[in-house]
């Protein structure tokens, strides 16, 4: 492991205050054991940034056009019985397919014309 990964991985976890709580997934501290830098962690450059707020006032069709992937996924419920599949856990079977969406062709048909 590069000194300057051992530097951020050390800045990551003295930044915050004694009274903050630090969470590493087990996926990262395996890599950590390894002494390799874990591919999707916030030390590797890797950190959401806050939705602008024109994007936060989307309904969920207006986010689904501007989407550039299209997920398509079967979900099922992972509990049976008493609770109506409304409440129950969810869980996805099969694989997950991402298909592209061109924003642009979609911008230019919309809004059609009456």
């Amino acid at each position: 492991m590069s000194d300057e990964i051992k530097k951020r991985i050390q800045t990551y976890f003295n930044y915050s205050s004694s009274t903050q709580s630090k969470w590493i997934c087990k996926l990262c501290s395996d890599k950590i054991k390894k002494r390799q830098m874990p591919s999707r962690a916030v030390v590797n450059k890797l950190k959401l940034c806050d939705v602008p707020r024109e994007l936060k006032k989307l309904n969920n069709l207006e986010k689904h056009l501007i989407a550039l992937r299209l997920p398509f996924m079967k979900i099922v419920n992972l509990t049976s019985g008493k609770l109506s599949s409304r409440l129950s856990q969810k869980g996805t079977k099969e694989p997950l397919h991402c298909v592209p969406s061109d924003v642009q062709d979609t911008v230019t048909t919309l809004p059609r014309p009456v």
